[in-house]
């Protein structure tokens, strides 16, 4: 047998015993170079669930991936923590196939999973903060939107003006993986004092008293008498006058 490295011409001489006469013959070996398969990736071996990485292979050939694909490269991503391995076959052209294996381990990691929880989802304007507080990751990194505000997983907000106010908080653990929350906060009107003009304040005795307004109050009004009892639910009131001696 032979194991030629390259292509050789080979040359046989056959000796008949009984009367010394000689043939010779000849044989080519064509020796093709099998090709080296590798894959590289462009990134860490390590990546998120959600997230992708691009294997490259090469090698001079034609390309069949473990996943199906024939290109020269494949991204692949997975939804579930774990390990995965990933092979490239090349096989060289022509009329003797040679073929060469390379395989690529890629490890998923959870993106961790972020919830965002208020000390109250509904404020009056101007009169209240409100604690919102993350998902605790030890060693992660929180970066809240609107912001600037603390890398930290529990920040304190004055929400104003009136109407709904949306808050977001991007959360890296240490593998770099991430994971988004949102909450809103309503803000509603507040309590307004009322105020109450009299027109005009001081009466002669005997001059009638004109009504009382009340204003910068929403609805609805009372009027009460000092026993608690409602005497009106009119923005504007005409009180009795008793003569004071």
């Amino acid at each position: 047998s032979v194991s030629p490295t390259a292509t050789t011409n080979y040359t046989v001489i056959a000796t008949a015993s009984s009367t010394g006469c000689m043939d010779t013959g000849f044989v080519l070996v064509t020796v093709v170079a099998s090709p080296t398969a590798t894959i590289t990736n462009n990134g860490s071996n390590t990546i998120c669930t959600g997230s992708s990485a691009l294997l490259t292979g090469s090698g001079s050939g034609n390309y069949s991936w473990s996943t199906g694909s024939t290109g020269t490269s494949i991204t692949v991503s997975q939804t579930t923590a774990g390990t995965y391995t990933y092979s490239l076959t090349v096989t060289s052209a022509g009329n003797i196939s040679c073929s060469d294996m390379a395989t690529y381990t890629l490890t998923v990691v959870t993106s961790p999973a972020i919830n965002i929880t208020a000390s109250s989802y509904t404020l009056c304007a101007g009169l209240a903060s409100d604690t919102l507080i993350a998902t605790t990751i030890p060693g992660a990194n929180y970066v809240w939107t609107p912001g600037p505000q603390p890398n930290n997983d529990t920040i304190i907000v004055s929400p104003d003006p009136i109407g709904p106010h949306t808050y977001t908080v991007s959360v890296s653990n240490s593998l770099g993986c991430s994971g988004f929350a949102t909450v809103t906060i309503n803000v509603q009107a507040g309590f307004q004092t009322p105020v109450v003009t009299p027109n005009p304040a001081n009466y002669c005795f005997g001059e009638p008293v004109q009504p009382f307004t009340c204003t910068n109050a929403a609805a609805p009004v009372g009027w009460l008498d000092n026993l608690g009892n409602v005497l009106s639910s009119s923005t504007t009131y005409t009180p009795s006058v008793t003569a004071v001696n």
